[in-house]
């Protein structure tokens, strides 16, 4: 009896090695690809199409079982198996000596990144940085004044930051605060302050000391 799994992995190998397209179509498979242009878009089409019914009905798209994470469109397991899959992914690059990020080329001395990626992933921080602080009146320190970005952060307004990110929906958030308010559509209860102000905040009952020292005695 002839094993049907074996014989159509043959069959597939067989149609890679002359080149053709892995569905047994009989074109030719794009470049680097194993399917050939007509039938990857045709899988393309079927996926989409399920996945748009998995959010219509409020299932992750991946696995289109389980329910959606809040504006994450995930459920939790399939966000945790893609963390691992990635978290492998990096520990196999930095192993080789490749970077993090493109798994690629070779990393700087000291660090887990090349040349190309570093420069790139600064300013991608840096213009998210700037987009998020202008829908909150712009980078700018709301008690001081201070401009420059570096010295700028988001500040909690009842000075709850360590309940959010104790909470499930900060752990389950992609990135650090600014995607986090990015993805959930910018909410209130945030404001712009440098770190001097933030710190001072925190270690002064909630009042920044300028803000101390301006009422009147």
């Amino acid at each position: 009896m002839v094993d049907r799994n074996a014989y159509q992995k043959q069959r597939y190998l067989d149609l890679r090695a002359a080149g053709l397209c892995g569905k047994g179509c009989g074109n030719e498979a794009e470049p680097g690809k194993s399917l050939c242009r007509e039938c990857r878009n045709k899988n393309l089409a079927r996926n989409n199409s399920r996945k748009a019914r998995a959010v219509a009905a409020g299932l992750c798209p991946a696995c289109g079982t389980r329910p959606m994470l809040p504006r994450l469109k995930t459920c939790s397991h399939c966000l945790r198996a893609a963390r691992q899959r990635q978290a492998g992914k990096v520990r196999q690059a930095l192993a080789a000596g490749l970077c993090r990020f493109c798994q690629r080329r070779p990393i700087l001395p000291g660090m887990a990144h090349c040349a190309l990626c570093l420069s790139g992933e600064k300013n991608r921080r840096r213009r998210r940085k700037i987009f998020v602080m202008d829908q909150y009146g712009g980078p700018v320190c709301t008690c001081c004044g201070e401009t420059i970005l570096e010295f700028l952060t988001m500040d909690h307004v009842n000075g709850d930051g360590a309940t959010h990110r104790r909470s499930p929906v900060s752990r389950n958030a992609l990135g650090p605060i600014y995607a986090w308010l990015k993805s959930h559509g910018f909410p209130p209860g945030f404001q712009v302050l440098c770190f001097n102000c933030n710190v001072g905040r925190h270690i002064n009952g909630g009042v920044c000391p300028h803000q101390a020292q301006k009422k009147p005695i």
